[in-house]
């Protein structure tokens, strides 16, 4: 009987004990599947982030060309604008004067057509004045809803950021920290 209880009782911390190691085993293997979830989802995130940045990059320089080219003709615009007015002017007070001076038919003619063709092309002008407004308001829409996206990418850079405690292991990641950290110091400048 002693013997008996003798190999039971050292017969029962093995089982145990190698329950134990099944339960470490499985802990081990939930674990490595969690770390290869959250591996996948910052890959997706990363992916996003880049999509993001380039269509910012590709946003701004075609932003920057539009405002550029609006600004060049709204100016061109302005002048002939400019420049119509003043002829109409002058074309007003020559008929005032000449007509006072000379009651010629022919003078007031020319006059006559000489101001339907200014007052023409003040219309023309006024017309592609108020399409480039139209083209500057479209420009600024667009810029605002890029705006949009720029406070979306840096919100996942800050995640990054976070995420990765300031020092990411990827390339990548490094670059697109680099780029948001300037980003941030023109911002707050």
């Amino acid at each position: 009987m002693k013997k008996r209880r003798k190999r039971l009782k050292e017969g029962s911390p093995e089982p145990s004990e190698l329950q134990r190691l099944q339960m470490v085993d499985q802990h081990v293997d939930k674990l490595e599947s969690d770390y290869r979830k959250l591996l996948r989802r910052i890959e997706a995130r990363d992916r996003k982030i880049r999509r993001l940045e380039n269509a910012l990059k590709r946003s701004d320089t075609q932003l920057e060309a539009v405002a550029a080219d609006q600004a060049l003709r709204t100016r061109a615009v302005r002048d002939e604008l400019a420049a119509s007015r003043a002829e109409v002017a002058t074309v007003k007070r020559n008929w005032s004067i000449q007509a006072d001076a000379e009651r010629a038919g022919e003078t007031v003619t020319e006059l006559r057509t000489r101001l339907a063709t200014v007052t023409d092309k003040y219309r023309e002008l006024t017309m592609k004045y108020k399409e480039l407004m139209g083209a500057a308001k479209y420009a600024a829409a667009e810029r605002k809803h890029l705006q949009g996206i720029v406070r979306q990418w840096d919100s996942m850079c800050k995640r990054l950021n976070t995420a990765t405690g300031g020092r990411p292991r990827k390339e990548v990641d490094k670059k697109i920290l680099a780029k948001w950290k300037q980003f941030r110091k023109i911002v707050s400048s």
